[in-house]
């Protein structure tokens, strides 16, 4: 079985060029987020189980509604709520990477994070931004792709399967090097009911899954 998202990630920071000297003994992982962050809770609940060697550190919204935030905060994690479209780019880049560097953050996982990153912030993160996509990708990624849309089009083009795929993040929507994927069968008659299915078969995938290790602990999946 997969060991898990962080663990993985580890893996893959160990072998950079940036991070190849740096010793681990917990990684700080930032969680970005828009909405109800069930992916986030997915997380923290894994940590010290699943997630033996990484912790949320700091969680970031987009929107000040999203009640991400109150999961955050329930869980003692420091929370920044901020928008660019609100406080303008320059603002944006240099709260997010004072406070990246105020906790130490050596991983960013998108977790139902809407907007877009700029090509500067992608590059000064390469290969340490993941992202959750909830389709097999190439098919149905880029801008436009989000949410029950995607399901929308898996059963208009009468697909057989659907999933979701962990990648890298670039300045290309949805475009970075695919770390893993998790396939199922389309057994459904409305998007709502294929969102229904890939939430209960990906949900295991998503936290143990995303970053590839292959090890020997049983699955946790305390949460589906």
């Amino acid at each position: 079985m997969a060991e898990g998202i962080l663990l993985y990630a580890k893996r893959a920071l160990m072998g950079s060029i940036q991070m190849s000297k740096k010793k681990f003994n917990k990684m700080n992982v930032a969680v970005f987020i828009s909405g109800a962050g069930t992916n986030l809770q997915s997380l923290i609940d894994a940590q010290g189980k699943v997630l033996q060697h990484g912790q949320i550190s700091f969680v970031l919204s987009s929107s000040a509604n999203a009640y991400g935030i109150i999961r955050a905060k329930k869980n003692n994690i420091p929370v920044l709520y901020i928008n660019e479209k609100k406080v303008g780019n320059d603002t944006f880049y240099f709260t997010l990477e004072k406070h990246l560097k105020k906790y130490s953050i050596d991983l960013i996982v998108l977790a139902g994070y809407l907007p877009f990153l700029s090509e500067d912030f992608t590059l000064r993160w390469k290969k340490r931004i993941i992202n959750i996509h909830p389709s097999l990708l190439p098919k149905y990624g880029g801008k436009g792709f989000y949410g029950l849309k995607i399901h929308k089009a898996v059963l208009e083009n009468g697909d057989l399967y659907t999933g979701a795929t962990i990648h890298y993040v670039t300045k290309d929507i949805d475009a970075g090097e695919i770390i893993e994927q998790e396939k199922m069968f389309v057994d459904a008659d409305t998007p709502e009911e294929v969102l229904a299915e890939a939430k209960k078969q990906t949900y295991t995938f998503r936290i143990e899954g995303t970053v590839g290790g292959k090890g020997d602990e049983a699955p946790y999946s305390e949460k589906i």
